[in-house]
């Protein structure tokens, strides 16, 4: 692996896990859990890493190397709040943002993504199956926390609303990339990618 991108990693740790049952993040995907691994990953690729966490305790113990940590800013505002925060704290003009739900994002990927990026997008973004925007992973300005904000003030905390109003460059992966779209709502969804790990590594 080369120099890193100068850009800030940033991992989505909060929510609710209501689907799930209990809290993604902390889930065990092989030896780590899937924060670790995400932030461990980060901190390898990134001149920074943020974790954006609902509550900063629930990752005591835990190892994430550099990374700095934060709590939302606005409590219970799903995913968009979360980057508006990761966005304030960032000391670089754009910023890989990530989720603990998908364990099967790579180097190869994320290379991608910052290939794609320019100065004059909002976010870079994955075009999925269907043609529609995928959030993440994807890139995002730091200026577009503005009109985060102003999303947020409205009521308005819909990653989709903030794709429809965004000014998105638009990546298309080939089909066999696709696996990266795997997210995990589920426990069933856990089980399944942990089998996929240990099929294809």
């Amino acid at each position: 692996m080369g120099s890193k991108f100068s850009m800030t990693g940033i991992i989505l740790a909060g929510g609710k896990s209501s689907r799930m049952g209990q809290d993604k993040a902390l889930l065990k995907f092989g030896e780590k859990t899937l924060v670790e691994r995400l932030v461990n990953f980060g901190n390898l690729l990134f001149s920074e890493t943020l974790v954006i966490v609902n509550e900063r305790a629930k990752l005591e113990g835990l190892d994430l190397g550099e990374a700095h940590i934060y709590e939302d800013l606005i409590e219970g505002q799903g995913p968009l709040a979360a980057i508006y925060a990761g966005l304030l704290y960032s000391k670089e003009l754009a910023s890989c943002v990530l989720t603990c739900d998908m364990p099967f994002v790579d180097e190869f990927l994320i290379r991608e993504l910052v290939d794609s990026w320019e100065e004059g997008f909002d976010a870079v973004c994955l075009e999925g199956p269907e043609g529609t925007y995928q959030p993440f992973p994807g890139i995002y300005r730091r200026s577009s926390r503005s009109s985060i904000c102003s999303l947020l003030d409205r009521g308005e905390n819909s990653m989709k609303r903030f794709l429809q109003i965004a000014d998105i460059k638009s990546v298309v992966l080939q089909r066999e990339r696709n696996k990266v779209f795997t997210n995990m709502n589920y426990i069933e969804d856990y089980y399944q990618a942990l089998r996929r790990k240990e099929q294809f590594g």
